[in-house]
């Protein structure tokens, strides 16, 4: 029997850096360190003190890292091993670990060659990270965990000498690393599959001809969804079949597909998502806008109900963008937010990320000159602004923990446009999952909400994300919700 309180409670959800704000810090020190591939400087990290007045209501005290000369291009969660994995590049490259719940200190290091890549990808639930680093043009794929630190190592052949920061992927559960690399020469690309725990090549597929611009698996590595080109490959990883091709209009894009396996989607200068239905993928959405690209920013749900997309207008000088969110099953677009900025500066789509359930997405771009928005913005299903981070320069990468809760944020300290070095590392907490319909308030309308969706089955019940529905997610909720948060 659950006792539920007779009052309303406010909740105060997301948090703003502002550029140029005070924050009061715990400890700042800095340090020059020598090593084989050249000297490192560094300053600390910069955590937010508790005694700090912020809206912060999750357990989590937001925290900052902040680099004087690298960038942070690359950054993922592994929740298993309560986990931050960073790829700093241009200056002193290397993969940094740091805990999700800690003060912003990096606990482990680990080095690249200079000039590298360092693209990094993590298992949400296990305890798995991989690198993708290169010398000059050639590359290897680096596995970490919090456990052991170095696991294996693999060299790719000399001729596959094209990457980028989406072509490496680690499925959820860890079985399966994915790299794609492509040969410059003949635009060939290659897709490896490697076994997590040891190394051991899974599989290898040379794919049609075109760049490979990225690749994601499902959430047991089943399903590999390749971008070449115009085109989304998805293959079979037991068996290299190719069970679905499709293409958008426009090279370049980097495409996604849900943790199911149920539900890709793809960018460019058209949206297209496609669901299975009778073993096979048919259209569930197609979405065009004039002179708008949808290929750089676009996420899908794990249970494949919804699908987000930030574009930009290139048409207005890069100063215009709009997030979407669709609902996959009926095909119809839930909202949209539009910004339109001014100044020399393109606010390029960079990234985005998706709740579980779809509930939430968080999106980022490069920014414009006169600050018309914070480079990176939360939402929830409905398109309410529930968090963000202005950030200072422009951002890189983001990524959103499985419940929706958490965000991370790798950012140049100068916007991408204009010549400069250094950068920072945000994780911010978003608030409280009980706040189910994402008004801002835990009322007896999130109560309400949660039950009819429990009564019908919905995905969005399954509160605690193992994809089931069951009396563990009511049981969660309840509790959640008496919290109060």
């Amino acid at each position: 029997m659950h006792h539920f309180p007779n009052f309303v409670r406010p909740l105060l959800v997301g948090f703003s850096f502002a550029a140029g704000s005070a924050l009061a810090a715990d400890d700042v020190a800095s340090r020059v360190e020598t090593s084989s591939i050249g000297v490192r400087v560094e300053a600390a990290f910069i955590p937010v003190s508790n005694s700090t007045s912020s809206v912060f209501d999750a357990p989590l005290t937001p925290w900052r890292f902040t680099d004087v000369a690298s960038i942070p291009t690359s950054v993922a969660f592994s929740e298993a091993a309560s986990s931050v994995w960073v790829g700093e590049t241009l200056n002193s490259e290397r993969a940094q670990r740091f805990d999700m719940l800690g003060d912003g200190t990096p606990l482990a290091e680990y080095p690249s060659p200079h000039g590298s890549l360092v693209a990094v990808s993590a298992a949400t639930g296990a305890d798995l990270a991989a690198v993708l680093d290169s010398s000059g043009s050639a590359y290897t794929v680096n596995v970490y965990s919090k456990a052991t630190g170095f696991k294996w190592m693999f060299a790719f052949p000399a001729n596959l000498n094209y990457a980028q920061a989406s072509n490496i992927k680690v499925s959820r559960d860890g079985s399966i690393v994915a790299c794609v690399l492509t040969d410059s020469a003949t635009q060939i690309p290659v897709l490896y599959l490697f076994t997590g725990s040891t190394g051991a090549i899974a599989h290898t597929w040379i794919l049609a001809t075109g760049f490979a611009g990225g690749v994601d698996l499902t959430d047991n590595g089943d399903l590999a969804l390749v971008t070449v080109g115009d085109h989304a490959v998805l293959v079979e990883s037991a068996t290299g079949a190719v069970l679905s091709q499709q293409s958008v209009v426009g090279s370049g894009g980097r495409f996604a597909i849900s943790g199911n396996g149920n539900t890709f989607a793809l960018g460019g200068f058209d949206l297209k998502v496609f669901k299975k239905s009778g073993g096979v993928y048919v259209p569930a959405v197609t979405f065009t806008a004039s002179t708008s690209w949808f290929g750089w920013a676009l996420a899908v749900s794990r249970d494949g109900s919804t699908v987000g997309v930030l574009s930009h207008d290139y048409g207005a000088n890069y100063l215009k963008t709009s997030t979407r969110i669709f609902d996959v099953a009926s095909g119809t677009l839930l909202g949209t937010v539009s910004t339109s900025g001014s100044g020399s500066l393109q606010d390029s789509a960079v990234g985005a990320a998706m709740s579980d359930n779809g509930n939430v997405l968080a999106v980022a771009s490069w920014g414009t000159q006169n600050n018309v928005h914070p480079e990176v913005r939360v939402f929830n299903r409905s398109l309410a602004l529930i968090g963000s981070i202005d950030t200072p320069g422009s951002p890189f990468w983001i990524d959103l923990s499985s419940d929706g809760r958490y965000l991370a944020v790798g950012s140049k300290a100068v916007h991408a446009n204009t010549f400069g070095s250094g950068g920072r590392v945000d994780v911010i907490s978003l608030g409280c999952p009980s706040d189910f319909n994402g008004d801002g308030f835990v009322t007896g309308d999130d109560y309400d909400s949660f039950v009819d969706a429990f009564e019908a089955g919905l995905p969005i019940a399954d509160f605690d994300g193992n994809g089931f529905i069951t009396g563990d997610d009511f049981d969660g909720f309840v509790d959640a919700y008496v919290a109060g948060c």
